[in-house]
């Protein structure tokens, strides 16, 4: 019979892309604002006939782990992470994309954009310009920006950070550079608050990581050895077989 060798398999196709799942997560671990990806898993029933079945093993879904990762600050300015819900909003060439990664600076239009030149949208939309003369920006916990001008008297209020927020997070696609994309209408994260001069770092966990690693690559040799030994006995009894028909 095949069936234990083909049921160690679909473990050891689950465990190889799950090993995959908790290598991209080491990778980020550095990533601003990036979130673990986990893996689920279910039993998978195979009739074989009358009322037996084969118990297979299934990996049908991965999710984010929404908890938000540690702040670092970094006293730059233009640094803002979110606290509590919420994503900003960023305008690229496929349309907006959200994100929590809030390294943000100026390009040559003196538009606030991420690190990948993508304008950062104001509440409401469009994209956020600061004048020639802005300095000391300030940024409010409710995401207004403002600025002192050059004369160190008046006061500029440039616009406000588009922070906002889904009925369900968890539909939100990954795409490139640390984005988000959705076909869900969003709306403005009211319990949301950003702080300036800081980041949000990677929700990742390294030692979690490594140990699941480990145990990941112990299970699967314990399921390859499975897997030989099965082997093996097939073979001595098919020369079992071979010496009593002889």
């Amino acid at each position: 019979m095949e069936n234990t060798i083909y049921i160690a398999l679909s473990s050891q196709m689950a465990l190889r892309r799950q090993l995959e799942t908790v290598a991209n997560n080491m990778a980020n671990l550095s990533t601003p604002g990036y979130q673990a990806e986990r893996m689920m898993f279910r039993e998978y029933l195979q009739p074989i006939g009358g009322a037996e079945t084969i118990s297979f093993v299934q990996d049908y879904a991965s999710y984010r782990d929404l908890a938000a990762g540690p702040l670092i600050f970094t006293d730059a300015p233009l640094d803002v992470a979110i606290t509590g819900k919420g994503y900003f909003a960023v305008e690229t060439p496929d349309g907006v994309r959200y994100t929590r990664a809030g390294a943000f600076t100026l390009d040559t239009q003196r538009r606030l954009v991420t690190s990948q030149g993508y304008p950062v949208q104001a509440q409401g939309g469009g994209p956020i310009v600061f004048p020639s003369d802005a300095d000391q920006i300030m940024i409010a916990d409710d995401g207004t920006i403002s600025a002192r001008g050059q004369d160190a008297k008046s006061l500029l209020r440039i616009g406000r950070l588009g922070v906002v927020e889904f009925e369900d997070e968890r539909q939100l696609r990954r795409g490139g550079s640390g984005l988000f994309e959705t076909d869900q209408e969003p709306a403005p994260a009211t319990e949301a608050r950003v702080a300036q001069g800081a980041l949000e770092t990677s929700n990742v966990q390294g030692v979690r990581e490594l140990t699941d690693m480990m145990e990941i690559l112990r299970t699967y040799q314990a399921v390859q050895k499975t897997i030989d030994t099965e082997g093996e006995r097939r073979r001595s009894a098919i020369q079992q077989l071979s010496k009593t028909t002889a």
